[in-house]
């Protein structure tokens, strides 16, 4: 245990009271969030996706859930033997070693190799095997990470899917979409996309005023949806020339934090009122003017 603690990174170690600590306990709250295992955790499921929620759950505890042991490879290969399975060259051992300084050379080193960074492991390092990933793979214990998001794996509990190691957040993420809103998974036939992200249908809303923005037009203000109407309230910008809120469909000419309506009436020259309009300007604290004269004359 001592050694296996030893071939992580020391920041990552969980030892009462260290850094470790706390990245294991935030990553355990990542990593295996209780409302992807336990519908209780939920908020307002219907019956039936209670139901579909069990089912998913029994079936991932079934079939891709698991726990990294800790081992030395000699003791995998041995286990594997006992089992009357072939350990597929991974754990394959040199069986003729000649004179003393291979026999030291081969103390050192072994072809036992991690699955992961495929480099070898030394001789007597403990290695985490996991036995839903079959008895020919074994990985280092810095190795032992999660596909997508590469963090350790918190109490080596992982989820293995197509020949890959996963967290159970992300394992979750790749059998259903998970809402942006309130981070659980979705188990209801109808939910919306928006910004590139999955959302149930009452939970894209107005960050405003709560209003369901599903087949509405909206705005991001800050990463936060707003509705049209509460974007020209709170949030809208004012244009230099008319003075009124700027319609988030309505184009626009922004410069230096300055902005007016793209139309002949309101991007206009400060002196002349000549449209500027696909036309050279000079900006000067808010006003535009067309041409050194037109400045000249409001400066005067």
């Amino acid at each position: 245990a001592r050694r296996y603690m030893e071939l992580i990174p020391k920041d990552k170690q969980p030892v009462a009271g260290s850094e470790g600590a706390q990245y294991r306990k935030k990553q355990l709250a990542k990593q295996l969030p209780a409302h992807d295992q336990d519908p209780s955790k939920c908020h307002e499921l219907s019956p039936n996706e209670v139901k579909q929620m069990e089912q998913f759950v029994k079936k991932y505890k079934n079939e891709v859930l698991g726990v990294g042991d800790v081992k030395l490879p000699k003791e995998v290969e041995a286990q594997a033997c006992g089992a009357g399975r072939s350990t597929n060259g991974s754990l394959s051992t040199l069986t003729t070693v000649k004179g003393t300084e291979d026999k030291v050379a081969a103390q050192k080193e072994s072809t036992y190799y991690c699955f992961r960074c495929k480099e070898n492991m030394r001789e007597g390092d403990p290695a985490v095997y996991a036995e839903r990933a079959g008895y020919d793979k074994l990985w280092h214990p810095s190795c032992f990470v999660c596909f997508t998001c590469n963090e350790l794996l918190v109490d080596m509990i992982y989820f293995w899917k197509n020949g890959k190691l996963y967290c159970g957040r992300h394992y979750c993420d790749s059998e259903k979409p998970r809402c942006a809103g309130c981070d659980e998974l979705i188990f209801s036939n109808e939910y919306t996309q928006a910004e590139g992200l999955n959302w149930h249908l009452k939970h894209f809303c107005c960050f405003d005023c709560d209003c369901v923005l599903a087949g509405e037009i909206y705005v991001m203000v800050n990463d936060k949806p707003v509705c049209k109407l509460c974007y020209v309230k709170n949030h809208a910008v004012s244009c230099q020339g008319c003075h009124n809120a700027i319609d988030p469909e309505v184009q626009r000419v922004s410069y230096n934090g300055f902005h007016w309506h793209a139309a002949p009436e309101c991007f206009i020259c400060s002196c002349c009122s000549k449209c500027l309009i696909g036309q050279k300007f000079m900006p000067i604290q808010g006003m535009v003017f067309c041409s050194v004269d037109c400045k000249k004359k409001m400066s005067s």
